[in-house]
């Protein structure tokens, strides 16, 4: 009897399922095998075990003074935008501007990106997996701590250039993270430096003077090669004090430091 006789067809359909159920819970068991294979290469960070990232990320807030709603957003969607659209595995340390005298500022948070998971093959990762890891494990408290940082209190001084060199010093000077190629620092501020030893809030914007006091001689960090970002906050107030000339002074400081080119965007509200 020939397999084309239809009285075989029962058999060779039952093969067949057979072999579409086995090659289905393969493919679904090499899935979560490289899932929890790429999990035991992550530490409690999410980050790689071995290696250095590929890239970095650092966020300053400075709370200062309290941001309105409309700034608020205007900082998370710009913030948001830069965490999602990070490489895989970036690591991603979280700072607000903050007194130094005693100790270096320590990270609200740090943490890497594990990958969402999205444009990856079914057949060779678990994508719905490694998308409610990224969203539970790493963007959702990410954007809390965010959230909380953005609503932080007013203080009185604002450190902002000894905030800059305990990340300089703390973070991208660290040797394994000084040879990343990708580096990046986004303060969120709006950039008036009021210390004892130095104030913006006196009006004074040149910064050839400062560059050649004592007080830049003590703050200068070293940021060479690092990109910088400044999402710049008006306040009403006090534009008297922001403008051109107080961006210029900051584009020649972190041009004076080695920074890569500085991009500053005004914060709306």
């Amino acid at each position: 009897m020939s397999s084309s006789d239809p009285r075989n067809w029962p058999e060779y359909v039952t093969y067949g399922v057979a072999l579409i159920l086995l090659a289905a819970a393969l493919g679904v068991g090499y899935s979560f095998f490289v899932s929890a294979d790429a999990n035991s290469a992550l530490d409690a960070r999410l980050c790689p075990k071995q290696g250095a990232p590929p890239a970095l990320l650092v966020v300053m807030v400075d709370t200062s003074d309290p941001l309105s709603i409309v700034q608020r957003k205007a900082v998370d969607n710009r913030l948001r935008e830069a965490i999602e659209q990070s490489p895989d595995h970036t690591e991603i340390q979280l700072y607000t501007v903050g007194d130094i005298t005693n100790t270096l500022l320590q990270p609200v948070a740090n943490v890497c990106n594990p990958g969402s998971g999205e444009g990856t093959s079914q057949w060779f990762s678990n994508p719905q997996l490694m998308h409610k890891r990224w969203q539970t494990r790493f963007f959702g408290p990410l954007d809390a701590k965010l959230d909380q940082m953005l609503h932080g209190s007013a203080t009185q001084d604002s450190p902002i250039m000894e905030s800059i060199q305990s990340v300089a010093v703390g973070v991208f000077g660290r040797p394994e993270l000084r040879r990343i190629a990708n580096r990046k620092l986004i303060i969120v501020s709006d950039m008036l430096q009021n210390t004892a030893g130095y104030s913006q809030y006196h009006g004074d914007e040149s910064f050839t003077r400062f560059r050649n006091s004592a007080y830049y001689f003590k703050v200068r960090p070293e940021l060479d090669g690092v990109d910088v970002t400044i999402l710049y906050l008006r306040r009403p107030e006090l534009r008297h004090l922001q403008g051109g000339r107080h961006v210029e002074f900051w584009r020649d400081f972190f041009t004076d430091v080695r920074a890569r080119p500085v991009e500053v965007a005004a914060v709306e509200g």
